[in-house]
């Protein structure tokens, strides 16, 4: 099994999630504004604010997958918060035109823990979501 526990003092965990959100309306903003790599970027900036880890991220042009080692004092709620909340100002205020819509995300998302699923799998199920989601 490739999984990775840390250790800190006396403690060692291995805490990852599998964690899915849309475009309000499954609006195709990110496509449409060329916004892909600029969210990695605020994601990847925004799990290193909470002490944790992203893993993979698979963006798609109307919702993303993140896969994402934490530690056990993460607020959960507060995280899906600022990775929602904080990307949403961050790519109006890099992106102007997309200011006149009021809400970038749709109110839901999608978390698992991924239990014990080899990590390797996980990870690659969210970094191919391109292929995963390309049409016929």
């Amino acid at each position: 099994m490739d999984t990775k526990y840390i250790t800190k003092g006396h403690k060692k965990f291995c805490i990852e999630y599998h964690i899915e959100f849309t475009t309000k309306e499954r609006r195709t903003w990110i496509d449409d504004f060329g916004v892909k790599d600029k969210l990695i970027e605020i994601f990847d900036k925004i799990c290193k604010e909470f002490n944790c880890v992203l893993k993979a991220c698979g963006v798609q042009k109307e919702h993303v997958h993140l896969y994402v080692s934490a530690t056990p004092s993460l607020n959960l709620l507060k995280f899906i918060q600022a990775l929602k909340g904080k990307s949403s100002y961050l790519i109006k205020k890099d992106c102007p035109l997309l200011k006149n819509l009021k809400d970038l995300w749709a109110e839901g998302y999608f978390i698992a823990t991924t239990g014990p699923t080899p990590n390797f799998i996980v990870e690659k199920y969210v970094k191919n979501q391109d292929l995963h989601h390309k049409p016929l």
